[in-house]
C-alpha cells in the first residue's frame, strides 16, 4: 500500500484512490477501443464480402442476359 501511495504522489495524484481510479478508467477505455476496433473490422469484412457478392451477381446477370439475346449474324 505504501508503494502504491508513493507511485500516486510521483504521478501527481492526491491519493492512491485517485491513482487507481485513473488506471481503471484507462483500462476500461482501452478495452472499449479494442472492442470498437474488433466491431469495425468485422463490419469492414462483411461490407467487402457483400461487395464481392454483388459484383458476382451482377456479372452473372449480365452473362445470362447476353447469352439469352438472339445472335446477329454478320453479312459479308
Amino acid at each position: 500500500m505504501a508503494r502504491l501511495s508513493s507511485l500516486a504522489r510521483q504521478q501527481g495524484f492526491d491519493s492512491r484512490e485517485d491513482f487507481l481510479r485513473d488506471i481503471i478508467e484507462r483500462v476500461a477505455f482501452e478495452e472499449f477501443q479494442f472492442e470498437s476496433e474488433v466491431r469495425y473490422q468485422l463490419l469492414v469484412s462483411q461490407y467487402n464480402q457483400m461487395q464481392e457478392w454483388t459484383v458476382e451477381q451482377i456479372g452473372h446477370a449480365i452473362a445470362t442476359l447476353l447469352s439469352s439475346q438472339p445472335k446477329i449474324e454478320s453479312r459479308e
